[in-house]
């Protein structure tokens, strides 16, 4: 992890490099979106071999493969823009494995305090707040208006929806999901991959995998194997 100011200062030395975006769905458009605003990449470039056909996103272009506009590892930073845990994980891992430096995307509407700590290819939207001493690892998403507390930590490719709120000193472990509007009480632990569902309340420790839903959380549904793209 590096420092939050450290990630925003590497964005302005890196403005001549390029942005390619590793997916071309809703939530890829919206990372491109932010991207744009943030002012902090020369050019944007969405790579889907899916969306690619049927592309009419204003922002920029979609391509097949980075191969296609010969975009090269010196010029070009990328950023995996997928909902999925798993996938988003895989393409990170892939796109690091090919030379590609991993950027992270920070809309200009969102809050970092100068004391948090934020990972690699992480991407924060419109309204979100990062606060003191928070730490953030790689490939996590904080979506619109989330809130990632004080003292709090969210593990490797975990994902924040819109409206979620991590309390001061709570965990949030990798590849976990957090749904629209569900919070997590102050201190407590959600262990890797576990899925909160939207509105829920964590008022207690989770360490079984599975889906959580209600106010206080309980099991939905016990979940033993790894969520798969």
């Amino acid at each position: 992890m590096i420092e939050s100011t450290g990630s925003m200062e590497a964005a302005k030395e890196s403005a001549s490099a390029g942005l390619l975006v590793i997916g071309g769905g809703g939530h890829g458009r919206v990372v491109a979106e932010a991207a744009y605003l943030s002012g902090h990449f020369s050019r944007l470039l969405v790579v889907d071999p899916h969306a690619f056909g049927s592309w009419n996103f204003s922002l920029c272009a979609c391509v097949k493969s980075e191969a296609d506009a010969d975009a090269q590892p010196q010029e070009w930073r990328f950023i995996a823009a997928v909902g999925d845990s798993v996938l988003r994980q895989r393409l990170f891992e892939e796109y690091l494995g090919k030379g590609f430096v991993a950027a992270g995307v920070v809309h200009p509407r969102a809050t970092i305090s100068p004391s948090a700590e934020v990972g690699s290819g992480v991407a924060i939207f419109a309204g979100a707040v990062v606060a003191t001493l928070a730490r953030i690892g790689d490939g996590v998403i904080v979506n619109h208006n989330a809130v990632v507390e004080h003292d709090s930590e969210v593990g490797s490719f975990a994902h924040l929806a819109p409206g979620a709120i991590l309390a001061g000193g709570a965990y949030l472990g990798e590849r976990a999901f957090l749904g629209s509007a569900a919070s997590i009480r102050h201190g407590k632990r959600v262990a890797a991959g576990v899925i909160i569902g939207n509105g829920a309340a964590v008022a207690a420790d989770i360490s079984e995998p599975g889906v959580y839903a209600g106010t206080p959380a309980r099991l939905l549904k016990s979940d033993n194997l790894p969520r798969e793209g």
